[in-house]
């Protein structure tokens, strides 16, 4: 989320305002049965988000960065629950067609 918000032209870090990663273990605010029969987009937790950032800046291109957040979401998730990765091809088209503002 920093990454994108450096990015801008949303907004740029200051010294009151950086979000940092945390150093905790991400599998403690996840229960990894609330991903049972869930798909990798539909299933994302970050999906509302991505679709309100789209939609409140459509006049930057934000679908490029916004997709590497989510993979690496998507990867942690393989991480703590033993799922295979999806064809990174496949996933990112799946993830441009879902985030497509009709």
């Amino acid at each position: 989320m920093s990454r994108l918000i450096y990015l801008g032209p949303l907004y740029g870090p200051t010294d009151s305002f950086v979000i940092r990663r945390s150093e905790n273990n991400w599998k403690k605010y996840h229960n990894v049965a609330m991903y049972d029969g869930t798909d990798f987009i539909d299933g994302n937790p970050l999906l509302p988000l991505i679709k309100i950032l789209i939609e409140a800046y459509p006049g930057v291109e934000l679908s490029a960065p916004l997709y590497k957040w989510f993979e690496t979401k998507v990867r942690e998730r393989c991480a703590i629950t033993g799922e295979a990765f999806p064809v990174p091809e496949a996933l990112k088209l799946q993830f441009l067609d879902t985030i497509r503002i009709s």
